[in-house]
């Protein structure tokens, strides 16, 4: 029994690793996408960035879009995918939280890691009516690290306070009973 449990988990893992290794972005970062060179990689937990990380990605239509550009707002960062369950499972919660407070200063900004097409569909769908910036280039596992992704998992979630600091992260998908309290305390 204990051996039959090893090997389904080994086979599990094996399948889990060659499914991710396939569907990592495998082009190099985009030249048209900019991130953060200095001192704000974040190699050790001990030095993670505790401000926003200003990098600039286009949008949906093709115009590039810097973070500061939301500077003095509330922002919500969340990085996501459309292959991701989680990512589609809170995405609705995103929307309804940016209709409720986007006119008292609230950003939600999604950053896609995903291929345009999919992004396009699954926007349209689903009406998102936040921001959202698309990472075709590769750019973003380095991002996600230095904002403390260390596993490059998604969905990965970066509250930014008006001020440029960063108040919560979080790996996984937030539910609104968890994420609405801290907005309300930021605006």
């Amino acid at each position: 029994m204990n051996k039959t449990i090893i090997a389904a988990v080994a086979i599990i893992a094996t399948v889990a690793g060659v499914w991710v290794a396939k569907n990592r972005p495998s082009k190099p970062p985009s030249p048209t996408a900019t991130y953060a060179t200095t001192s704000t990689v974040a190699d050790e937990p001990q030095a993670l960035s505790e401000v926003l990380i200003p990098f600039s990605l286009p949008d949906m239509a093709g115009n590039k879009h810097n973070l500061n550009e939301w500077r003095g707002q509330v922002i919500v960062l969340n990085f996501w995918a459309t292959w991701c369950p989680p990512c589609r499972e809170e995405i609705p919660m995103f929307i309804a939280l940016h209709e409720d407070y986007k006119d008292k200063g609230l950003s939600i900004i999604g950053v896609a890691i995903d291929q345009r097409d999919a992004v396009e569909d699954y926007r349209d769908t689903l009406h998102i009516s936040y921001s959202i910036l698309i990472d075709e280039g590769g750019t973003m596992p380095i991002i996600m690290h230095q904002y403390g992704n260390f596993a490059g998992v998604l969905p990965y979630s970066v509250i930014i306070d008006r001020d440029g600091k960063i108040q919560n992260r979080k790996l996984g998908a937030y539910t609104r009973e968890e994420l609405e309290p801290m907005i309300k305390n930021l605006l």
